[in-house]
């Protein structure tokens, strides 16, 4: 009777070992900590049981182990046999092997490889595979090296052992093949593979050979494998080839690995979709994309953060935060990624109250102190003109790195606190922080807002001799800003002529704009032309250039130049100016005169013309160069997008609270001096955030210093 209860019992242990292993390696619904917690329970109960049944089903759990990387219970398996004097036989090392390889233990790998008592091809393969696909992220670029280095060492010992190396040891060399600098012992493993073993065909093995060389950089290597594999491709081709172009940012070329995977009656997996959908928008082709999006499996979070990426890359950040609530809606987990995105897309918009929600959602996630995701709240609130709780955000992080400490002095030389920018930097240098090309641009941008001539050179000397960094377009642009704002005309036209490749848009409008604020009419006229070869499109060297002639009394020239823009159909780019307001974003166009409020809106502004003229402003008419009475001109003033912006501010929210406008062009020297009276008319703080920087005006004075 004992020893059938014995039995029975032992029956019962198995098929509940059986279950319980089943369910933690086999795919399930279940969460991970189920399947986890389902593991441990078996691995609590191993002495418990007879060592037989047991040595039955220990293989499985290590497997368990392996793949669900639960190292700690793998750990209690591996005393468990050291206790039972099994972890140095063959099968069960070999599984020991494989759990701490896949748990990415390679110390622990190599410590019990050298224990065993005795060594196959399978001790060999987890060996090598331990240091094939160490973990970047905590070893470091150089200790992954490195242990591809130690894998290849081993794949030649393998061989002087005697042993064959199968597919499977192919496969983990190949891996291991993952840096530019071990290209030539990739190709010289293919050709191995080639002329000594029958593998040639093996499609598993190809896909290898096309993954290592896509790894190793050797894009056309890749090209010519993958055209060779003809019939011996599988949908594992195709995909490895989808992302080793887009990993070379060759995303035409993704789209046309996808094509010809659509055309052999492959399905993409969910990931290769995800891929080309960013494929698409790189391209610039939206449309396609959010077709991809539909076709993904959107209960993954992954398809959603490469769709909300695309809007916020082409500058459809509205429809960026509509997908982001769509995605709340289905009761999807945002993760930092999607966060990130998201504040992005409400910095670019200035939606504060969009911007707030996504900030407590990162709190109520736990990632608001994270450094990526904190650094993109420090972004959005700066952007939003809010540099006080900006600063707050910065000081939240748990631990700042060279983008975080960029994004602070960024906020501030963008909000005119230049004193803390370079403050910033400094600070930034004392904690070892290295600072970037980035961190120069916004930190030469800092010195151009406040007109530091000589710290600005010095910073620019110091990229170079301190940190190796080689100036490029954007650091140029940022001394001819400087420079010709502060009057040096002929320095900031010799950084002009200095610049790596052709000068831009933008740098040759900074230096024309100088040109008119200086009269200096002969390099006005020089860069002009220079603009109107390459940007003839562009609308401000035919008006800024008028400007300066008429400004020198060339009246004809002026004229000449006016009509030169009207044949050639090129039109001055309309002011537009948005507030929030509720939640709600609307934007006024400079003499539009169509929205629903618009009878009070002129109310107000005849009513703060006035005042402000009352207090001494006087309307700048030389900004209007329509050919009308003064009469007129002052109205097409007051009818700036600006000024009907911030009327509708004052008549649509509380008083005492700030106003936030958002400028799509510089803002224009008579609205900066409205700006600034009706501050103090209405007792509000305003803020303007132009194309290059904010304006806080406040009691009839603006943070630039009227340095801008």
């Amino acid at each position: 009777m004992l020893l059938a209860r014995r039995a029975r019992q032992s029956s019962i242990d198995t098929r509940f070992l059986a279950r319980n292993i089943q369910a933690a390696a086999a795919p399930q619904p279940e969460r991970p900590s189920d399947r986890l917690a389902g593991l441990a329970e078996c691995i609590a109960r191993l002495d418990d049981r007879s060592p037989d049944v047991n040595h039955i089903m220990l293989p499985g759990l290590l497997q368990s182990c392996g793949k669900m990387r639960a190292l700690d219970q793998g750990r209690k398996l591996h005393a468990y046999l050291a206790k039972h004097g099994l972890d140095r036989e063959l099968v069960l090392g070999n599984f020991l092997l494989d759990m701490y390889g896949k748990c990415g233990c390679a110390a622990d790998v190599v410590d019990l490889f050298h224990r065993m008592r005795d060594r196959n091809l399978f001790s060999w393969t987890a060996l090598i595979a331990a240091h094939a696909h160490s973990n970047a992220k905590k070893a470091g670029a150089a200790a992954v090296l490195a242990n591809s280095r130690e894998a290849l060492k081993l794949f030649s010992r393998l061989q002087m052992e005697g042993l064959k190396p199968d597919r499977v040891v192919f496969v983990h060399v190949l891996s291991a093949c993952s840096d530019p600098s071990l290209a030539a012992q990739g190709r010289a493993i293919h050709r191995m593979i080639v002329e000594e073993t029958d593998l040639a065909k093996n499609t598993l093995v190809n896909n290898s050979v096309l993954n290592m060389y896509a790894r190793c950089g050797r894009m056309d290597a890749a090209w010519r494998h993958f055209e060779s594999l003809e019939e011996k491709r599988d949908a594992v081709s195709y995909t490895t080839m989808i992302n080793a172009c887009a990993g070379s940012g060759r995303f035409r070329e993704v789209l046309e690995v996808f094509s010809r995977m659509e055309a052999a009656g492959m399905e993409p997996n969910n990931m290769s979709l995800v891929t080309v959908l960013s494929a698409f928008a790189k391209v610039g082709n939206l449309h396609l994309a959010a077709r991809i999006f539909a076709r993904t499996d959107r209960s993954y979070i992954f398809p959603w953060n490469a769709m909300i990426a695309a809007y916020v890359q082409h500058g459809d950040s509205r429809q960026a935060i509509r997908l982001f609530d769509e995605l709340l809606a289905r009761r999807i987990e945002p993760n930092s990624v999607t966060l990130m995105e998201v504040l992005d897309a409400c910095a670019s918009l200035a939606a504060l109250r969009d911007g707030k929600r996504v900030h407590a959602i990162a709190r109520d996630h736990g990632v608001d102190s994270e450094v990526a995701v904190a650094t993109a709240i420090v972004d959005m609130y700066s952007k939003c003109g809010c540099l006080d709780e900006a600063v707050e955000a910065f000081a939240r992080i748990e631990r700042h790195d060279t983008v975080s400490w960029t994004a602070m002095l960024a906020a501030f030389a963008q909000h005119g606190h230049i004193d803390r920018a370079l403050a910033t930097f400094q600070r930034m240098q004392e904690q070892g922080h290295k600072p970037n090309y980035v961190t120069f641009v916004h930190l030469l941008s800092a010195c151009s807002h406040k007109g530091l001539v000589e710290e600005g050179r010095k910073y620019f000397d110091l990229m170079t001799a301190r940190y190796g960094i080689a100036p490029d377009a954007q650091h140029y642009a940022c001394m001819v800003d400087l420079l010709g704002r502060a009057g040096y005309l002929d320095e900031a036209e010799g950084f002009l002529n200095r610049m790596p490749g052709a000068p831009h848009a933008a740098v040759l409008k900074s230096l024309l704009s100088a040109c008119r604020s200086y009269k200096d009419v002969d390099r006005g006229e020089r860069i002009a032309k220079r603009m109107l070869e390459s940007f003839w499109d562009e609308s401000m060297p035919y008006v800024v250039l008028a400007s300066i002639y008429r400004a020198a009394g060339k009246w004809e020239e002026a004229a000449r130049i006016r009509s030169l823009m009207v044949e050639r159909g090129v039109r001055k780019d309309p002011g537009r100016s948005a507030i929030e307001v509720e939640g709600r974003v609307f934007e006024f166009v400079a003499g539009d005169m169509s929205h629903v409020q618009m009878n009070p809106i002129r109310a107000k502004l005849q009513e703060l013309s006035s005042a402000m003229k009352k207090a001494g402003y006087v309307p700048d008419t030389s900004l209007v160069l329509h050919d009308v009475a003064e009469e007129e001109k002052e109205q097409v003033l007051l009818w700036h997008s600006e000024k009907l912006a911030v009327a509708f501010g004052l008549l649509n929210t509380p008083a005492g609270s700030p106003i936030r406008v958002i400028k799509n062009l510089r803002v224009c020297k008579d609205c900066h001096d409205a700006a600034k009276l009706i501050s103090a008319i209405e007792q509000r703080r305003i803020v303007f955030r132009d194309l290059s920087r904010f304006h806080h005006f406040e009691n009839g004075v603006c943070s630039c210093g009227d340095y801008w």
